[in-house]
C-alpha cells in the first residue's frame, strides 16, 4: 500500500561530481516532449495509455527486436496519465500525487513471466547539440516505482514490485554515464524520485563533437520481494543542462583568466546574459567576481584546488560603482541627442 501522497523526492548522483560545489547550472538544453504530455502519432490509444514511440523519442530495446512496436503483449512503451482516486480527491489512482510534470508519464511495462529477456525503454538523440569540452552536464529524471491499482478497463495489475531501471546520458548513442538503478529500494512504492546523471567533459574526450542523447531503461529484472508482480518503471520531467566544468570559467574555455573578467565586465548588472552568473542568483554581480577572482588562474586537470600562488586584480570600490552605474546608465532608456522632429 501507499505510505504517503506526496513525492518524496531523493537524488542520486552518479558518474563522477564535479569537486567544486556552487557552480551555477547554466542554460538547459533542449529536449522535445521532456514531460511526455505529447502523444501524437502514438500506434494505441487506450483509456489513460497510449503504446508506441511518442515524439521526439524512439524505442530502444536490446536485444533489438525485444519489443517491437512497443503496443504488443507482454511488451508495453508509451504514456500513463494516472487517473483520480474514487473517494480520495487530489489524489490518484498508482501515484497518488500524481505526475511529477504535466498530467503523464512514460512507462515501460511487461507482464509477470517476461523477464529476463533484456532492458527496453526510450531514447531519444538530441540532434545539433554535441558534446563539447570543459562543461559539465547533468542529466535529471523522475523514475517512479508505480503502485498496483485498478485501470479504466477494469483490469487489476500486481505491480507491487520494482524491476530496477538505467538511465544513460549518450554521446554519439554510446553511454557515456549512467544511474544504474541507484534509487532501487528508496522509492517509495507510488512515489517518483529524482536521478541525477553527472559528467564533465575532458578537451581530451574522442567523443567531443557526436550529439548528446539520452536513453530511459526498464532493467526487467524480478523483485525477489515480489516475484508474480508485473514490471513497470516510469519516467518523467528529463531536464539536460551544462555548466562550466571550473567556477569563474565565463566563457567556456577551460581556465579561468582575465578573458572571463572581459565577460564578467562586459555583462555586470545583466539579468538576461548570464554566461558570468556563477552563483545562479539571475543576475550578475559583484558575487560573480568573487568566484571568478577565488579561482583565476584555474586550468582543466588541477583538480579545482585553489592556487593562492596566483595574483588576482582587485576592482576599487569606487570603480564598482561607477561600474555597476555605468552598466544600469547603458540600459536606461533616454532621449536621441538629435533634435526631436516637431
Amino acid at each position: 500500500m501507499v505510505a504517503a501522497a506526496r513525492c518524496r523526492r531523493v537524488s542520486s548522483v552518479v558518474a563522477w561530481v564535479v569537486a567544486s560545489a556552487g557552480y551555477a547550472i547554466g542554460a538547459p538544453l533542449p529536449i522535445v516532449n521532456a514531460g511526455f504530455e505529447d502523444t501524437t502519432g502514438s500506434a494505441v490509444h487506450f483509456n489513460e495509455f497510449s503504446f508506441g514511440a511518442l515524439p521526439g523519442w524512439e524505442l530502444y530495446d536490446d536485444p533489438a527486436g525485444l519489443i517491437g512496436a512497443g503496443a504488443s503483449d507482454p511488451f508495453y512503451v508509451g504514456t500513463l496519465e494516472p487517473q483520480p482516486a474514487p473517494g480520495m480527491p487530489g489524489q490518484f489512482i498508482n501515484f497518488p500525487a500524481g505526475a511529477p510534470e504535466g498530467v503523464r508519464v512514460a512507462i515501460a511495462y511487461n507482464r509477470a513471466g517476461s523477464d529476463g529477456q533484456g532492458g527496453y525503454g526510450l531514447q531519444q538523440t538530441l540532434v545539433g547539440t554535441p558534446l563539447q569540452p570543459y562543461r559539465t552536464y547533468t542529466l535529471r529524471v523522475e523514475v517512479g516505482n508505480i503502485a498496483s491499482g485498478q485501470a479504466l478497463s477494469g483490469e487489476f495489475f500486481d505491480l507491487s514490485g520494482f524491476p530496477g531501471y538505467r538511465i544513460d546520458l549518450l554521446a554519439g548513442g554510446a553511454p557515456i554515464a549512467s544511474d544504474m538503478s541507484l534509487l532501487s529500494g528508496s522509492i517509495p512504492e507510488g512515489e517518483f524520485a529524482t536521478s541525477t546523471v553527472v559528467f564533465s567533459a575532458a578537451p581530451s574526450d574522442p567523443r567531443l563533437g557526436l550529439d548528446l542523447g539520452l536513453r530511459l531503461v526498464n532493467l526487467n529484472q524480478v523483485d525477489p520481494l515480489a516475484p508474480t508482480a508485473d514490471l513497470e518503471v516510469d519516467f518523467d520531467n528529463v531536464r539536460l543542462s551544462f555548466a562550466p566544468s571550473l567556477d569563474g570559467d565565463f566563457n567556456v574555455d577551460g581556465a579561468v583568466n582575465a578573458a572571463d573578467y572581459t565577460v564578467w565586465r562586459d555583462t555586470l548588472g545583466s539579468g538576461l546574459i548570464l554566461a558570468a552568473d556563477a552563483n545562479d542568483n539571475g543576475v550578475v554581480d559583484i558575487e560573480d567576481y568573487s568566484v571568478w577572482a577565488s579561482n583565476y588562474g584555474m586550468p582543466t586537470g588541477v583538480d579545482y584546488v585553489q592556487l593562492d600562488s596566483i595574483a588576482t586584480p582587485e576592482p576599487t570600490t569606487a570603480w564598482l560603482a561607477a561600474a555597476v552605474f555605468a552598466a544600469a546608465y547603458a540600459r536606461w532608456p533616454r532621449r536621441s541627442a538629435r533634435t526631436a522632429p516637431r
